[in-house]
């Protein structure tokens, strides 16, 4: 059996080597031609890298796409474009290619956080246009500050000088008139902070869009407009005026939809609850405190 099976494999290698002279000629061109098939795809795939790395070499090395031109677009007047230029030097003369937008934008954002969107165009091959938008001014902030003087004799002159700025919706001050809007006015009823300064933040962009919608709540539950309202810094209190001077008294330090809805119910279930009133006090929890005119 075991014969056989020998004798068989020998006898197709036979046929293999006593092959007519044209078949084998035939199996060989068969490779070549496959063999050269293959070698093409090869040295074209090469030939491809090669090309792309080259051209690749030239785009990231030449001084062509190098950044040579930023121009600013601002939406309103309280940006400082000389400043936001000053910021971007660090982007010259880098490769337009591998410069990130998101690198651009945290820069521009860690220095100026009055900034609220900024948007960039690649203008190939070497121009960069930024469009910068700021957040919205929605309060007027005034407050006073006490400058103390020694005079000569050794006596001390202070001098009261009041202070006026606007605020951000991101809680941002900024001393430039923004004439096309009147903010609602918010007093400090301490002295002005020491950052009362261009471009610090005096307070939370929370903060600042708590007592806007505490304002629009008051004006919708009043049927009456919010004039102004009084800020107490250190004791986390505002209080707002209605346009026929009653105040309302809030606590920050807690929920002021809690307060709201004290005064919604009680405006409710007890007739002329506001007659006579000068002010609410709504601080404490459960009840409402008020003092008469």
């Amino acid at each position: 059996m075991s014969f056989f099976f020998k004798n068989n494999r020998w006898q197709k290698k036979r046929k293999n080597i006593f092959l007519p002279k044209s078949k084998k000629i035939y199996r060989f061109s068969i490779l070549k031609r496959k063999f050269f098939k293959i070698s093409a795809k090869i040295w074209i795939f090469i030939s491809t890298l090669l090309v792309l790395a080259i051209f690749l070499g030239i785009i990231f090395s030449a001084n062509f796409f190098s950044i040579r031109e930023i121009s600013i677009l601002r939406k309103d007047l309280r940006v400082n474009i000389s400043e936001v230029q000053k910021k971007l030097k660090v982007f010259f003369g880098k490769n337009i290619f591998i410069t990130s937008k998101e690198e651009i934008i945290k820069n521009l954002q860690n220095y100026f956080p009055e900034i609220s969107n900024i948007e960039i165009e690649k203008i190939f091959p070497s121009k960069l246009r930024i469009s910068i938008t700021t957040f919205p001014i929605v309060a007027k902030w005034h407050c006073s500050k006490i400058e103390k003087k020694i005079l000569e004799t050794g006596e001390i002159l202070e001098n009261k000088k009041e202070l006026t700025a606007f605020v951000s919706q991101a809680g941002i001050l900024n001393f430039s008139d923004p004439e096309e809007i009147d903010p609602f006015l918010i007093f400090e009823k301490n002295k002005c902070p020491e950052n009362f300064k261009n471009g610090e933040k005096i307070i939370s962009s929370e903060k600042i869009n708590n007592i806007l919608l505490i304002k629009k709540n008051l004006e919708e539950m009043l049927g009456k407009k919010i004039i102004r309202a009084g800020f107490f810094r250190s004791a986390h209190e505002i209080h707002f005026f209605s346009e026929d001077e009653i105040e309302f008294w809030f606590d920050f330090s807690i929920s002021y939809e809690s307060q709201l809805q004290k005064l919604q119910n009680a405006l409710k279930n007890i007739p002329n609850f506001l007659q006579n009133v000068k002010y609410l006090d709504l601080r404490v929890k459960n009840k409402i405190f008020s003092g008469k005119k």
